[in-house]
């Protein structure tokens, strides 16, 4: 029996004290997941060959925290900080 080496990553992105926040993101392998297909959820779905967090998608998520920023009418100032993921990229929102 072949082992399943499925992989899914989730990322959720808050101020300090949660009390602004945005939808969840999940990273999977499928450009189309059958999973998802006639089901409406709270999620925004990214598709990436290792189902990895990677630069394209964090900078993919910057314009996402700026909006949300000017819908709140908070300071367009934010710093993302990303705990044990493989890549070297520092970005600030400005």
């Amino acid at each position: 029996m072949k082992k399943q080496k499925d992989r899914v990553t989730l990322m959720s992105c808050s101020n300090a004290t949660g009390r602004h926040k945005l939808p969840l993101m999940f990273v999977g392998k499928s450009l189309n997941p059958c999973c998802f297909k006639h089901v409406s959820l709270p999620v925004k779905y990214y598709a990436q060959k290792n189902a990895w967090v990677d630069t394209i998608l964090i900078f993919s998520l910057t314009p996402s925290v700026k909006k949300h920023l000017i819908e709140k009418g908070l300071p367009i100032k934010a710093l993302i900080m990303l705990q044990y993921i493989q890549m070297s990229v520092s970005y600030r929102v400005a």
